[in-house]
């Protein structure tokens, strides 16, 4: 099977038909998927609460509605990250700190951290 680079925004379908080598052939399989190469726009609202007994943070935001050119954007998690060396001028590689947990009712997403002690 071939696929294209770079794929344009938007949904793209696909279909699948078996064949057994005979002139028989299965049912077709559709389905789609959508492309979607712009990111959301920033997160506002951030409220960090820390907890030193658990080592833990709670971060709330106001969830992204938007992308970065003003469409309706469809967030499914969101996902926080640190460098690994900290500084005015953060270095090193990317760690994931964690992922957002189901938003609330209140319209805000919720991620809880948990931080090593070193």
């Amino acid at each position: 099977m071939l696929v294209r680079d770079n794929l344009a925004e938007g949904t793209w379908w696909w279909r699948v038909i078996v064949h057994d080598g005979a002139a028989d052939s299965g049912p077709d399989f559709i389905s789609s998927f959508k492309v979607d190469a712009t990111p959301p726009a920033e997160v506002e609202g951030l409220k960090v609460t820390y907890d030193r007994a658990t080592g833990s943070a709670k971060l709330k935001w106001d969830p992204v509605s938007l992308d970065l050119e003003g469409r309706a954007e469809t967030i499914s998690l969101y996902r926080v990250y640190c460098y690994d060396k900290r500084g005015i001028f953060p270095q090193g590689n990317l760690k994931l700190l964690g992922t957002s947990d189901s938003e609330s009712s209140a319209g805000m997403a919720l991620a809880t951290l948990l931080f090593p002690s070193s």
